[in-house]
């Protein structure tokens, strides 16, 4: 069974890399083979879709992983969890990359930013969100509110798309 996943693996990323064409799509598919080596399923097809530009690529992840493992395997791959836009479609509910941080040990206010701790540069909150609840500290982009985004416990599994850079910026 494993010889027969591994030649889907490979018909799926020789399929990728055609569909993409160029440099991008030899980095994605580097990307691709990265994840599946690491979380190898019968079919990639059905739990992996990518889909990128010229900039950017974004990795569909069809595993329901709770919120600090979705981020350990998008950082894993170079990669940090989405944020939608407000407006972007969504097809499911998914963890995003935002985190609540508790500013006092008194107080059961959160300061919410990036799972990479930067300030936010836009919301796109649900109506009565975000909650103050010390076990909702991660956020989901949810269908039914139309991807806005809902506070969540970090324990919850939910599907989840990595965002990168297909030329990132050197580090100083």
């Amino acid at each position: 069974m494993k010889q027969i996943c591994d030649v889907c693996a490979w018909g799926f990323l020789i399929l990728v890399t055609f569909l993409l064409r160029g440099e991008a799509a030899m980095n994605c598919a580097k990307f691709i083979n990265h994840l599946m080596q690491e979380f190898p399923v019968d079919y990639p097809e059905d739990r992996y879709y990518l889909r990128c530009t010229d900039k950017r690529c974004l990795l569909h992840v069809f595993l329901e992983k709770d919120f600090f493992s979705a981020k350990r395997i998008c950082t894993q791959l170079t990669a940090e969890l989405w944020i939608p836009r407000p407006g972007e479609r969504i097809g499911y509910d998914m963890w995003i990359g935002i985190v609540g941080i508790q500013m006092n040990k008194d107080d059961m206010e959160l300061a919410w930013g990036t799972a990479n701790l930067e300030v936010l540069n836009e919301e796109n909150w649900a109506a009565l969100e975000p909650h103050h609840h010390a076990n909702a500290t991660c956020a989901i982009a949810k269908v039914s509110e139309k991807g806005r985004w809902v506070t969540q416990n970090c324990k919850r599994q939910f599907f989840f798309t990595c965002s990168f850079d297909l030329n990132p910026k050197p580090i100083n």
